[in-house]
């Protein structure tokens, strides 16, 4: 998984502050991408910072093969707003995970969605559609 940060009137400290917790509940983000290829997933954190409320926006946007997961959470502290988002994102996504289990098991059942049907067809039987 790829982790990118895109930071808007957030400072220095805040900034490190910001990548350090990041990181440090990145396990619990990978615990629920191991069906995923390393590279097919894309982490995008978005941070800005309100002077007139003295707030921060933080914003986990997920790319995954055939969906993009987003979530956002406004707070008062850096910490309070990863961890809401986290929240947030970690649901989603276990609802996404869900579908995609929900999806192949319902394929498999019903025949094969992801299996190939090859009929063997003589050029006699073609020709008797027309």
């Amino acid at each position: 998984m790829q982790v990118q940060f895109q930071l808007k009137d957030v400072g220095e400290k805040e900034a490190q502050l910001l990548r350090d917790y990041v990181e440090a509940k990145l396990p619990q983000f990978e615990k629920f991408l191991t069906h995923f290829a390393e590279d097919a997933v894309d982490l995008r954190v978005n941070a800005k910072r309100f002077e007139k409320n003295n707030a921060y926006r933080i914003e986990f946007i997920g790319r995954f093969p055939s969906q993009t997961i987003v979530a956002r959470e406004d707070s008062h502290t850096i910490e309070k707003g990863v961890d809401l988002a986290k929240d947030r994102f970690l649901t989603q996504l276990k609802k996404y995970l869900d579908e995609l289990q929900n999806e192949f098991v319902s394929a498999r059942k019903h025949g094969g969605l992801y299996e190939p049907v090859i009929e063997n067809i003589t050029n006699e039987e073609a020709l008797m559609d027309f």
